[in-house]
């Protein structure tokens, strides 16, 4: 997913499909949070010199369709978010 519109900064305001943010610990258990539509308020990445670059983002999460994850049957949810948890094998 592209937060940056243009070369002098986000395109805020508008509305995305799909976005996912992943967890891991150092076990590498991991949970997964996916946001069927998410609408962009605000994105900013300070950057100064060789200064670590921590982006911040604010966002609206808006409810759609998604097909349900592997292993929960077919069909489709209509919802704001899945979550999903996969253990390591360790």
């Amino acid at each position: 997913m592209k937060f940056w519109g243009a070369s002098d900064g986000p395109t805020c305001a508008t509305e995305y499909d799909n976005y996912k943010i992943v967890f891991t610990d150092e076990e590498e258990n991991e949970l997964a949070l996916l946001f069927p539509k998410v609408a962009l308020k605000t994105s900013s990445a300070p950057v100064e010199g060789t200064d670590e670059i921590k982006q911040s983002l604010e966002f609206n999460v808006l409810k759609s369709t998604v097909a349900k994850p592997s292993g929960y049957g077919t069909g489709n949810l209509n919802t704001s978010v899945v979550a999903t948890v996969a253990l390591s094998s360790s």
